[in-house]
């Protein structure tokens, strides 16, 4: 149990390594993108699922089915951040719908996450990754699906930092967290084991993440909905306070669990 613990508090420490770089122009080089992409990394959610898998027991064919039946499935959204926080979260819905190995959920969610990052104006280039991603799934070759699935989501957010929109960069790597987040808690508030727990406290994220809300343009801060993720964070910070190497306790998980899944189900029914 210590050693997956360890390996744990790996995983989660590489997450706030990610930073968006400052660029003295809109032109980026070739070797501008290597450097960043050799300096900022941002783990896809799926590790955080593995660790917790090691760690305990999840239905994730329970999972996708909520996420199923939630009716996510609208893309003509009116404002660059709420295109940017959906398209977080339907990639960290299409990982739960991999591990289930689901073709038909796979394909429908590339789709949806494939028209809100073309609604971003991601360049063509990169979206037509999604067609080795279908292709993939039609073979049924599981780790290239998710190895192309965090490779797109990679991509599209390295797009959106070096073209000076890391206000969306950040919201897109957010929103995956929260819907994680989310999807965690929403099994450990049904089926609670502690160990799972554990993988909830990440005070090094939050803080993080605060620090990159608190830095976001003026303009976007005053967004009902950021400030709503604002105090989202804020909360988590308090909810998951526990000492290192301890569990989140479950009248705290069912607390965020009722948090986490009021605001992700807000977030896919903006305007």
């Amino acid at each position: 149990m210590l050693k997956k613990l360890i390996i744990l508090g790996l995983v989660i420490s590489v997450l706030i390594l990610f930073a968006v770089p400052v660029f003295a122009n809109d032109t980026v080089t070739e070797e501008e993108k290597e450097e960043y992409k050799a300096n900022f990394v941002v783990p896809p959610v799926d590790e955080l699922f593995t660790a917790l898998d090691s760690l305990g027991k999840i239905n994730w064919e329970e999972q996708l089915n909520k996420i199923q039946t939630a009716g996510r499935d609208k893309f003509d959204y009116k404002t660059d951040e709420a295109l940017a926080l959906n398209l977080g979260i339907r990639v960290a819905d299409t990982t739960v719908a991999i591990k289930v190995k689901d073709k038909k959920a796979v394909g429908e969610l590339v789709a949806n996450a494939e028209q809100l990052a073309n609604k971003l104006n991601v360049s063509t280039s990169i979206l037509e990754k999604s067609k080795e991603i279908k292709q993939a799934v039609k073979q049924e070759q599981w780790e290239k699906v998710l190895l192309s699935i965090n490779g797109l989501e990679d991509d599209i957010t390295l797009e959106l930092a070096l073209r000076a929109d890391s206000d969306l960069s950040v919201l897109t790597t957010l929103a995956g967290w929260i819907e994680g987040v989310n999807i965690i808690t929403g099994s450990l508030s049904k089926k609670y084991e502690a160990p799972a727990a554990t993988v909830l406290r990440q005070p090094g994220l939050i803080s993080f993440y605060q620090k990159k809300l608190n830095a976001m343009n003026e303009d976007t801060k005053k967004l009902p909905i950021i400030q709503r993720v604002v105090n989202l964070v804020e909360q988590l910070q308090v909810l998951c306070d526990v000492p290192e190497g301890k569990a989140v306790p479950k009248e705290n998980v069912d607390k965020i669990s009722a948090l986490v899944s009021d605001l992700v189900n807000d977030i896919t029914k903006l305007d």
